[in-house]
């Protein structure tokens, strides 16, 4: 959801970065020629146009205007999507004129594309420190503040966000999340109840609503909450065309109803669910991670396989996944054939797990057992192994022949 309002948000991107100067408190000099119309000109003439003006202002020494064309360049740039050439242009800017508070939201912008969350607050705190209060700033700041789990002052810029706008539905959405993120269910289920008034078919704000419950240990009155969400859903999704943001939304909703159903103790029932999430978004490791201990438990080990190995690509240092598959490896698969490969592989998946929970002490004795395990096989391949196991049935073979000799030598027989 977060990724989705980022989306939305550089959708004008270019076009607000240009008229982002009016928001500086500081008055620019009128010294700078026009820009070209950008409607009758390309990006890439555009581009040049800046090139020769930033070689011009260069040569005067004129560090403000020199500051304001790589600001400028920045901004398109940003909005072809080129955010490494726009980063380098607008750190230029900053570097000859540190007083313009657009400059460090262009930063801002540049590295939330390059999904730097961190250097986000950073640059949008600095903006917001030197006088920029456009909405779209405090936007980013909330969105990045909730990614990085900084739960206050993403609390806080939502907050400024409704006040100033009465954008409410979705603020209040993730006022709910931060709230339950911060363990006050109380609050958080009032900001979600709200969220809902402001929008009834909202299914997001739903569908935390039924986590809530879940994780309370409320779950009939997640299902109960789950009938509604579906009920809204299934009105509101048959009358437009479903598309990918909509079945993520819709992977959720049905993820949680699987917990629902988990927590009811209807485990075949939690599965059908955990399923239909994955394949509206394959990418839903806690459910792969349901369905795989489920397969694993009723021995279906390929398919146990599968879908650990689908967690995995999400999260690598999931512990759980890791250790079954190690187990799978060592006791349950016959693929690859070679034994010591393996139980090589075994040993990787083993590995992440300790490595992730060092104090669990089946992670540490599936890790040393299989080390011998591994450390014998090594010795099937030496050639001291090759003798010994010459000289054995060279042994074996004289016994039978000592007991053949014996058989034709005595009349019993």
């Amino acid at each position: 959801m977060c990724r989705t309002s980022f989306n939305f948000l550089f959708i004008f991107l270019g076009l607000y970065v240009f008229s982002a100067c009016q928001s500086d408190t500081k008055q620019f000099v009128e010294t700078l020629p026009p820009l070209p119309d950008s409607v009758t000109m390309t990006v890439s003439n555009q581009v040049q146009f800046l090139n020769e003006q930033i070689e011009r202002s260069e040569k005067t020494k004129n560090t403000e205007n020199t500051a304001h064309y790589y600001y400028k360049r920045a901004a398109l740039y940003l909005s072809s999507g080129k955010e490494n050439i726009a980063l380098d242009d607008v750190e230029k800017a900053i570097s000859l004129d540190s007083t313009k508070s657009k400059y460090y939201f262009a930063l801002a912008q540049a590295h939330e594309q390059r999904n730097e969350p961190q250097k986000v607050l950073e640059a949008a705190q600095k903006a917001i420190d030197l006088g920029f209060t456009d909405l779209e700033l405090y936007r980013l700041y909330a969105y990045s503040a909730f990614t990085q789990k900084k739960w206050s002052e993403s609390l806080n810029a939502f907050e400024e966000i409704a006040n100033r706008t009465g954008e409410k539905t979705e603020t209040l959405y993730y006022q709910g999340m931060i709230w339950n993120k911060k363990n006050d269910t109380t609050k958080a289920i009032s900001f979600l109840r709200q969220a809902i008034q402001k929008d009834s078919t909202y299914i997001p704000a739903y569908t935390e609503i039924i986590k809530t419950y879940n994780r309370s240990e409320l779950p009939k009155n997640a299902w109960k909450e789950a009938q509604i969400a579906f009920q809204k859903m299934n009105s509101n999704y048959s009358k437009k065309i479903v598309s990918t943001s909509d079945n993520k939304i819709r992977s959720q909703l049905s993820l949680e109803y699987g917990n629902t159903w988990l927590n009811l103790n209807k485990r075949d029932s939690s599965i059908v669910w955990y399923r239909k999430a994955i394949r509206q978004d394959s990418t839903l490791d806690e459910a792969a991670l349901q369905v795989g201990i489920y397969m694993f438990e009723r021995k279906y080990y390929p398919q146990a396989e599968y879908y650990f190995k689908k967690v995995i690509q999400q999260k690598p240092s999931q512990k759980t996944a890791n250790y079954l598959l190690g187990f799978l490896y060592e006791y349950k698969l016959f693929e690859p054939q070679d034994k010591l490969k393996r139980f090589q592989m075994a040993e990787n998946y083993f590995k992440t797990a300790y490595k992730k929970d060092s104090l669990n002490s089946d992670y540490r004795e599936s890790l040393v057992r299989i080390e011998r395990k591994i450390e014998r096989e090594k010795y099937k391949l030496t050639p001291e192994y090759a003798e010994q196991m010459r000289r054995i049935r060279l042994k074996e073979q004289q016994r039978q022949d000592s007991i053949g000799r014996l058989i034709l030598s005595n009349p019993i027989f």
